[in-house]
C-alpha cells in the first residue's frame, strides 16, 4: 500500500512522509529508528494518511503537501485517522494467499517491526487480509469480528481499542481478535459479493489455532448487525461454531443483544460492559443458510 502521511510530533510539528508499508514505517517513527527528524522529535503520532496508487505518485503528493502552509497541513490533520479507510483492491481469490500456518510461522519469528513476545500479528505484514491480531497473555478472550480494517500491532483501531480495555475489564489478561471473514476493508460495504472458500479455510485454521491456546477457550462474538450485508457471513459462522464445539469453547456476547438478535459490536461499549453466556447454537438455528 503507497500511501503519504503525516506526524505529529511532540514539539507539535508536523512530519510528511510516504511509504509502501504504513504500520512498519509508522512502528520504525515511534521507537526512533525513522526519520532523523522524528527521531530528534519524539513522541509522534499519526494524524493522517492518503492510499496512492504507486510510489511515482505518492512521491508526488509528499512534496505537495511538504510546500504547503502550516494551516493547509492542519486542515488534512484535522480529518484524523478515524477516517482513514482501507478499500479492497480487488477479488480475494486473485491473490497468492499466504496459508496460515506459513503466515504463523513467520509471525512467530523475531520481528524488527514489533514486540513478537507481546503481539501475535498474522500474517505479520500489511496485506488485503488479516487471520489474526492480538496480544499474548496466559488467559486471552479470543473476539470475533466481521472483518479487518487498518489495526495493526501498536497502531490500533478505535474498534480494537475497545476490544482491548472490555477484555481486561473482564478478568482477561489479552485479546486475540479473529473475524468471520479476513478481507480487509474499512467499509462492510466494500466487502466482496462472493465467499472465497481458500481464504475462509485458512481463517479458520487460524480459529482453531487459536481455539488450542487455552483449557477452555472464551470466545466473545462481537459482529452486531454488520453479518447482514453479506448473505455467506452467517454460514462462515456455522463453520466456526462447529469448530468451537470441537474444542469446547464457551460463548460470550457484550452485554444484552440487539433487537435483531445480534452481539453488540464492540466500537460504542462501555470498557466495563460485563460478557454474558451467549447460546451460539440457538442463534444460528433461527437464522437460514443464505449461501
Amino acid at each position: 500500500m503507497n500511501c503519504v502521511y503525516m506526524l505529529r510530533c511532540g514539539d507539535g510539528s508536523l512530519y510528511t512522509g510516504w511509504t509502501n508499508d504504513l504500520p512498519r514505517r509508522l512502528l520504525a517513527h515511534r521507537t526512533g529508528k525513522g526519520a532523523k527528524y522524528t527521531r530528534s522529535h519524539q513522541p509522534v503520532a499519526l494524524v493522517w494518511y492518503e492510499e496512492q496508487p504507486d510510489a511515482r505518485s505518492a512521491m508526488r503528493r509528499e512534496w505537495e503537501i511538504k510546500h504547503m502552509r502550516r494551516a493547509e497541513k492542519l486542515a488534512l490533520a484535522e480529518r484524523g485517522v478515524a477516517n482513514m479507510q482501507h478499500i479492497p483492491k480487488g477479488e480475494t481469490a486473485a491473490l497468492a494467499l499466504a496459508g496460515f500456518d506459513e503466515a504463523l510461522a513467520e509471525a512467530l519469528a523475531p520481528s524488527p517491526d514489533y514486540d513478537v513476545s507481546r503481539w501475535l500479528y498474522v500474517p505479520n505484514t500489511y496485506s488485503e487480509y488479516r487471520y489474526i491480531l492480538g496480544t499474548r497473555g496466559e488467559r486471552p478472550l479470543i473476539a470475533i469480528g466481521i472483518n479487518p480494517s487498518t489495526a495493526a500491532p501498536e497502531a490500533l483501531d478505535p474498534t480494537l481499542q475497545s476490544v482491548e480495555r472490555i477484555a481486561l475489564a473482564n478478568g482477561y489478561d489479552s485479546f486475540l481478535m479473529l473475524n468471520v471473514y479476513a478481507q480487509r476493508a474499512t467499509r462492510p460495504d466494500d466487502m466482496e459479493k462472493r465467499c472465497n472458500a481458500a481464504l475462509h479455510a485458512e481463517n479458520r485454521r487460524a480459529f482453531r489455532y487459536l481455539l488450542g491456546l487455552g483449557r477452555t477457550p472464551a470466545v466473545w462474538c462481537a459482529w452486531g448487525n454488520i453479518i447482514d450485508r453479506r448473505g455467506y457471513l452467517m454460514d462462515c459462522v456455522r463453520d466456526l461454531r462447529d469448530d468451537g464445539a470441537a474444542a469446547g469453547a464457551a460463548w460470550y456476547s457484550a452485554g444484552p443483544l440487539l433487537k435483531s438478535g445480534h452481539p453488540h459490536h464492540p466500537l460504542y461499549l462501555r470498557r466495563d460492559t460485563r460478557l454474558l453466556p451467549f447460546d451460539i447454537d440457538a442463534y444460528l438455528a433461527g437464522r437460514g443458510h443464505k449461501l
